[in-house]
């Protein structure tokens, strides 16, 4: 018995139709409005913005307030120089009577000096790129004085040993001459040791690298330079101090 029911529901479930509706545009509209509503009220403002984008690829014409909170979300979500583009855009074109003038006038209150130093930081990259050259072309100067003082140290020790070798050999004090002069054949070698890297380190010269990226330094201006500089101290940056 319990057989024939099980195969009788079968039978049912089976014969009943199925359906295969897709919702059409208006009502997915009207959806992602209702959400895009929802997430404003929620300040979940990322899923805001992938809402408005999914909006806008519907290629629905938007009410002119959508600008408005689409600026409220990127400067909630924190990007305000972006949101300070929406902002502006929404005020110049709707003026004192859209309907969100004053909400956007306060926004963009604080959503200019975001953009104020956005605009100086795309000022200011060719002057901190130049500045990473000088640091690299410093360190250089400073390794191949480096090698340099050592080379001259290490010759004046060589010319000392020499000295005494012949002082010695003028005495007549044989083993005392061929001491020194193995000392100062010893010296001499690893003089030439300390000449060979010194030629092989001054072809790495950074020098035109360093020309390259402060090429235009006469036509940055000074307070850029001089707010570039302010954490760093290379042989540039003390130029313009």
């Amino acid at each position: 018995m319990k057989k024939l029911v099980c195969a009788a529901l079968f039978l049912v479930v089976t014969a009943l139709p199925t359906f295969s509706h897709a919702l059409s545009d208006e009502v997915k509209l009207d959806m992602l409005k209702t959400k895009l509503v929802q997430q404003l009220e929620a300040k979940d403002y990322d899923g805001a913005l992938e809402t408005m984008q999914e909006l806008k690829g519907m290629g629905a014409t938007l009410p002119a307030s959508f600008e408005y909170f689409e600026g409220k979300a990127l400067f909630e979500s924190g990007n305000k120089v972006e949101a300070y583009y929406k902002f502006s855009h929404y005020a110049d074109t709707q003026g004192k009577n859209g309907k969100y003038y004053k909400e956007t006038i306060a926004y963009l209150v604080q959503a200019e000096e975001a953009k104020k130093n956005a605009d100086a930081a795309v000022r200011r990259r060719p002057i901190m790129d130049c500045i990473e050259a000088s640091k690299a072309y410093d360190q250089y100067r400073n390794e191949l004085q480096r090698l340099e003082d050592r080379l001259d140290s290490k010759n004046d020790e060589c010319e000392d040993l020499g000295s005494k070798m012949w002082e010695y050999h003028n005495k007549g004090n044989n083993h005392k001459a061929d001491y020194y002069m193995e000392k100062r054949r010893e010296c001499t070698d690893k003089a030439d040791s300390y000449l060979e890297r010194w030629n092989s380190f001054k072809t790495s010269e950074p020098r035109d690298t360093y020309n390259a990226f402060c090429a235009e330094e006469n036509s940055w201006d000074k307070e850029d330079i001089k707010a570039a500089c302010q954490s760093s101290s290379t042989s540039f940056c003390n130029r313009h101090k």
